[in-house]
């Protein structure tokens, strides 16, 4: 029985290419059953989500920092007074409706 398999394992390493697909099928089979692989594609989904998350963030901060432009000039300022807190401006005419 020994001397069958090895004989059989001495005729496989005989042939180059059954010794490459019997290499590749092992670290294909240690890649899977260590996690390797598993952990690997796990980081590059990761990547990806972080890629994304920063491409958002990115635009978020554009947008804060055109808030900041904006929140310097004297006429956004009293614009938003008069639109959020119904401010007016001395002199300005007020319409009062009754319902």
């Amino acid at each position: 029985m020994l001397s069958r398999w090895i004989h059989s394992l001495h005729h496989i390493l005989h042939r180059p290419s059954q010794v490459f697909f019997l290499a590749a099928v092992m670290t294909f089979l240690f890649l899977i059953f260590d996690g390797s692989l598993w952990k690997f594609w796990n980081l590059q989904r990761s990547q990806e989500q972080m890629q994304v998350r920063m491409e958002d963030l990115e635009e978020q901060a554009k947008k804060l920092e055109f808030k900041i432009h904006q929140a310097k000039n004297l006429t956004y300022i009293e614009r938003q007074a008069t639109d959020q807190f119904d401010y007016v401006r001395e002199g300005d005419l007020i319409f009062v409706f009754s319902e």
